[in-house]
């Protein structure tokens, strides 16, 4: 039918063939109707249902996405809910562009990817929707999921159309984009559970979430000029249908409307008009509301709409948080804090994020929570603030032996501390009123009971900060809850101007929040470095149940005969009885340890912690009760002998080693029984929620454990967050990463097809009725004559399909299975017993799987999914592998006592030298043992851990830079004034070796220009000449460490030097280091981080006398020839600066 020049739709004339006329509904239609053409996604539809990957893509789609960015976000709820029960979210849509719409669903995986739920909670990414409110508290009940930063397109349209209309997602597209929505409801998935979607379900799902980022409609920067521009057009248009209207819309004509002489007149004409279209049957059949008319007649002008977006924004960023991790410049330390610096804690310079932190302490008195790797210097953070301002810091921490600890390091540094708790005496708390105190520890409980001590030592001394230790107990998902952290939150009710600083080394996003919420921090500080541990070698392997045969590959021979470790060790069992038989074993091969659990008494537990502390002993065997409070520095080795049970406790367990920054290594003996050990426990527990969470903990950990991927970047990728799975530059794919990168086995293909074996295993679970655990069906596929298998399956088709592949194998693919929540174990009919069952999504893929064209299964394989091998050809191949490993521990230690701080090496014609010869790291190596010695008699006298006194690095920097006086033993790093008083009979040890050896010390470049009888800027002058013909000058040893390297470039960098080279003094003043006497800007070597053109030498007292490979022992009889780099040979006077000849008159 035609009606003019239009052509009605078809249901319209329909009804105008029955004469009937619609009654209004409650709800306005929209104008736009269902001949508008439909909106759909044309680009491509990234589809997933399986849980491993989907961390993977939520990364693929991040990277895709600038900051501030924005995608269309919807969820597909669950199927009709079915009395009694409630179903949790089904697919998550997320399209970030016309090109790529990213689908998840959810309801065929196991637990919620946690890669997807960091993409959700990150707040620098904008979320755009209908109706995402409900979406969000949907997420938030099903899996505790906070969608942060939304968009509600509703709210915008209704601000930008000046109307209050219940908006669906249909309706909204009508009017804005003047499209329909494809809704038909045989493509609509309305059973959930069935996997996986077909692609006119997939491209159905995919469009809602386009909408959303139609034109980057979510795009703050350009919704301003688009949104404007797209209204206006829309509503010219819709205009020229209703009206009739022969010329476009014009707003200079609204304009004219609004004016007060014109309204009288233009409201005439609009009830003119709508008399007028009251006659037309054609536009009345679309059932035009009054109300639209006039919505329509009264649409804002340009400006006004421009401002409503504006304004909208506006309020959406007004409850974003700021950006985590992006800061503003600070400025630079001043010299009077590098000189407290260097004077209480013996450090040139600060930590990036260590200042940070202190710098918003100190002069923003700001809230932190401050999440930092083991080793990195947490304990700076809260140290040095009261040690600078004259005042007070206040320290809460767990365990009563870490604060001891703290308390004594701190005293040996001349800096007052003590412990505060119930059991001191009346006299230390006078002393603590009256300010005598730097720092002052207690615990949480104590902290609780005695707020108000704390007020009046902030009203009388001054508190600098409440520093909360190990906050990660405060959170009730964290792996060390306390509750007694839950009430710390009166501490900011109480002390509202005092800044509270929470500190600890593993905090999950969730975790973080929770913490931040707990203590009511206000606007905090968050501040996380990378979690990456450059200096730990990770090793994963099977255990064979005998603990000698496990643990002798870590041991190595003694002179005198026995075993020990390389070094300090720690080895963590499932147990207190597992613990107990290790020690034994241990025991009988004379190595000295110790037992810690918990059923043994305090006494017996603070004597075996103290033992260890003093390096009485060398080894102490726990459980996971031991560990947090441990502050030893030099732990060599963590192994854990049985599966650890979740990342994050593995994570601050194997942080124990190597906090001195020195090679340390991480191993793991486990075998499949320790998680299905695990597992049942687990089932024991009442509280679903708390039992779902540990269950995927635990399955990231055996997944990380079978994986033939870098270990170190799957701990990164477990704390989701992508800033802070940074691996450190030259570690990843190399041998000292993990045992995976170096045999080789992290695979570019991390996806295999298992289809056909699958099907024989599930086929084979569903043949025995699902009445069994796992091993009965797999001994049926192997042709098992075990009564295990009863008789009436013997006959079965599928009996011995699998004998040639061997048990562990099917093992192996049943756990994966399981992990991907194809098959579930459940409890049977006692909670002994385990049954092996298929799970919908198991069912579904089976059922597919029936036509072999379909039968295909993409699983990531772990190292025993890698080749059907039998179990005695596997056991040789691991044999193999743990001689590698003993063999490279060997040569690793070697390594350590060569290696020191990172030198700055200077190229010369495009080559880097070595400085040291073989003979000389011998003579190192044993120089290092002879300080070792000494330092074990010194901290013998004084009765405290020899770490303490010093660490294995300063050690090590001392052996390789030989100090031979007070002054040069100062600029070690991590040598204080008080501590260098205490390590002086170490200087007697150097100089009497080097002269037994013919070593040189390091001497001040002064007393070289009085031997020569030259002016030191000679001096500088020769040793830059040789530096320019490509000698290479061990800095290191001349006292220009990493850190004070790092401090110069940046003064030089920074105004007013910037970069120019005669600002001497000025340079010297930013510095402020002691002996320093100059620094010379003259050789023109490109830096790799591009602040300038020029190479910093930095001279200063303490150069030695020859530092051009003067490493080596100088024979008497001749000087050294500088020209064996075949570079040209050295001017005369030069050549004479660095010979052993004695000195012209």
């Amino acid at each position: 039918a035609i009606m003019g020049d239009r052509t009605l739709p078809e249901w319209m004339n329909k009804l105008q063939e029955e004469h009937v006329r619609k009654t209004p509904g409650p709800y306005k239609k929209s104008i736009l109707e269902d001949d508008l053409p439909y909106l759909e996604f044309g680009g491509t539809v990234i589809y997933s249902q399986e849980r491993h990957d989907c961390s993977f893509l939520s990364e693929d789609l991040r990277s895709g996405l600038a900051s501030g960015s924005a995608v269309g976000f919807d969820l597909e709820w669950p199927p009709s809910f079915t009395k009694g029960k409630t179903k949790k979210v089904a697919v998550v849509q997320l399209c970030a562009s016309e090109e790529k719409c990213y689908l998840f669903h959810i309801s065929s995986m196991s637990g919620f990817p946690p890669g997807l739920k960091g993409f959700l909670e990150d707040e620098n990414i904008k979320k755009v929707g209908v109706g995402i409110e409900g979406d969000k508290w949907k997420l938030l009940s099903d899996y505790d999921i906070k969608l942060k930063n939304i968009v509600e397109l509703s709210d915008l349209a209704n601000k930008t159309l000046r109307c209050g209309e219940k908006w669906s997602l249909d309706g909204l597209v009508k009017h804005l984009l003047k499209k329909q929505l494809f809704k038909d409801k045989l493509v609509r998935c309305s059973h959930w559970d069935d996997f996986g979607l077909t692609e006119d379900q997939k491209r159905y799902a995919a469009t809602d979430a386009y909408v959303s980022r139609y034109k980057q409609l979510g795009d703050s920067k350009e919704l301003k000029e688009q949104l404007v521009d797209d209204l206006s057009q829309t509503v010219a248009s819709l205009r020229c249908v209703l009206l009739n209207a022969s010329k476009p819309f014009d707003p200079s004509d609204e304009e004219a409307k609004t004016k007060p002489e014109n309204r009288d007149q233009s409201h005439s004409q609009s009830e003119e008009d709508a008399g007028r279209h009251t006659q037309r049957e054609c536009v009345m059949s679309l059932d035009i509301s009054e109300y639209e008319l006039q919505m329509l007649e009264q649409q804002a002008r340009h400006e006004q709409l421009e401002e409503e977006c504006i304004l909208a924004f506006q309020v959406t960023a007004a409850f974003s948080c700021s950006v985590l991790y992006q800061y503003s410049s600070i400025p630079q330390p001043v010299p009077e804090q590098i000189k407290h610096l260097k004077m209480f804690f013996g450090h040139h310079s600060f930590k990036p994020v260590q200042w940070k932190v202190i710098h918003s302490v100190l002069t923003e008195r700001r809230d932190n929570l401050v999440v930092m790797a083991t080793g990195y210097g947490k304990s700076l953070c809260f140290q040095f603030p009261p040690v600078y301002c004259q005042n007070v810091s206040v320290v809460i921490s767990p365990l009563i032996a870490l604060m001891e600890d703290q308390v004594l390091h701190l005293q040996m540094s001349n800096i007052p501390a003590c412990f505060l708790g119930s059991a001191q005496t009346k006299n230390l708390y006078e002393e603590v009123k009256r300010g005598h105190f730097r720092v002052v520890y207690m615990t949480p409980e104590f902290c609780s009971g005695n707020i108000p001590l704390l007020a009046q030592l902030d009203r009388t001394v001054g508190l600098s900060l409440v520093a909360v230790d190990e906050a990660h107990c405060i959170s009730q998902w964290g792996h060390d809850f306390r509750s007694a952290y839950r009430d710390l939150w009166k501490l900011k009710k109480n002390l509202p101007g005092v800044p509270i600083l929470a500190l600890t080394a593993t905090a999950s996003p969730s975790i973080r929040e929770d913490i931040v919420k707990s203590l009511h921090l206000i606007n905090p500080l968050i501040t996380c470095t990378s979690f990456d541990r450059p200096n730990l070698y990770l090793d994963v392997n099977r255990k064979s149940g005998d603990v000698i045969q496990d643990l002798k590959q870590f041991l190595i021979k003694k002179k005198g005969g026995g075993f020990e470790f390389e070094g300090s060790a720690i080895v963590y069992c499932p147990s207190k009885k597992e613990a107990e038989r290790v020690t034994a074993v241990l025991c009988k091969l004379d190595i000295p340890c110790g037992v810690y659990h918990a059923g043994l008494s305090i006494k017996r537990r603070r004597e075996t912690q103290h033992q260890f502390m003093r390096d009485e002993i060398q080894c102490v065997v726990a459980t996971v009760a031991f560990g947090m409070g441990i502050n030893k520095s030099d732990i060599r080795k963590v192994i854990h002998y049985g599966a650890p049970k979740e990342m994050e406790s593995y994570y601050q367990e194997i942080g124990r080693a190597g906090r001195d920054g020195m090679p340390s290594a991480c191993h793991v003996l486990w075998v499949p029984g320790d998680m299905a050990l695990n597992r049942f426990i687990l089932n024991q527990s009442k509280s679903e929620r708390f039992r779902d969470y540990k269950m995927d903990m635990m399955a990231k950990m055996e997944k990380y454990l079978n994986s033939t991927k870098c270990r170190r970047k799957l701990i990164l990728c477990h704390f989701e967050d992508k800033r802070l799975r940074k691996v450190t530059s030259g570690i990843m794919g190399s041998s000292d990463c993990c045992d995976n990168c170096r045999s080789g086995e992290d695979p570019e293909v991390v996806l295999q097809d298992f289809g056909s074996c699958a099907y024989q295993l599930m086929k084979a679970i569903r043949a025995m009725d699902e009445r069994f655990g796992i091993t009965a069906p797999i001994l049926f596929l192997r042709g098992s004559t075990s009564q295990r298998v009863p008789d009436r399956f013997r006959t079965h088709s599928l009996f011995g399909i699998g004998r040639e592949t061997s048990e562990t194998w099917w093992k192996a693919l049943s756990r994966e299975l399981v992990a991907e929540k194809y098959l579930m174990e459940t409890t049977g009919h006692n909670k002994f017993a385990t049954l092996c069952k298929l799970t919908p999504k198991g069912r579904s893929w089976l059922s597919t799987a029936e036509d072999e064209r379909h039968r295909r299964l993409l699983l990531q394989p772990n190292r025993d999914l890698f080749s059907r091998v039998s179990v005695s050809a596997r056991e040789i191949q691991l044999q193999v592998l743990n001689l590698k490993h003993s063999c490279f521990l060997f040569l690793k230690s070697n390594w350590v006592i060569s290696e020191g701080r990172t030198a700055v090496y200077v190229s010369g014609n495009n080559s880097q030298y070595q400085f040291f010869s073989l003979f000389v790291l011998f003579l190192q190596s044993e120089l290092y043992g002879k300080l070792v010695s000494e330092r074990q008699k010194l901290a013998g006298l004084r009765d405290i851990p020899p770490a303490l006194l010093a660490t294995n690095k300063i050690l090590l920097d001392m052996a390789k830079s030989r100090p031979c006086s007070i002054s040069s033993l100062k600029q070690v790093d991590g040598v204080s004034e008080a501590k260098a008083a205490m390590l002086t009979p170490l200087i007697e040890v150097i100089l009497t070796f080097c002269q037994t050896h013919g070593l040189q010390v390091l001497r001040e470049y002064s007393s070289v220009a009085d031997a020569r009888s030259l002016p030191m800027a000679a001096v500088e002058s020769h040793l830059l000449q040789a530096q320019k013909m490509g000698c290479a000058v061990d800095t290191d040893r001349a006292g220009l460490s990493a850190s004070i390297y790092n401090t110069i470039r940046k003064s030089i960098a920074s105004p007013p030097v910037s970069s120019g080279y005669m600002h001497f003094s000025r340079i010297q003043y930013n510095i402020s280091y002691p002996n320093v006497e100059r620094f010379v800007l003259l050789e023109r070597y490109f830096w790799s981080s591009r602040v300038g053109d020029f190479c910093v030498v930095y001279l200063c007292r303490c150069v030695q006398d020859s530092c051009l490979k003067s490493c080596d022992p100088v024979p008497q009889s001749s000087g050294m020839d500088l020209t064996s780099w075949n570079q040209d040979k050295l001017d005369k006077d030069t050549q004479d600066l660095f010979s052993d000849s004695p000195v012209k008159v």
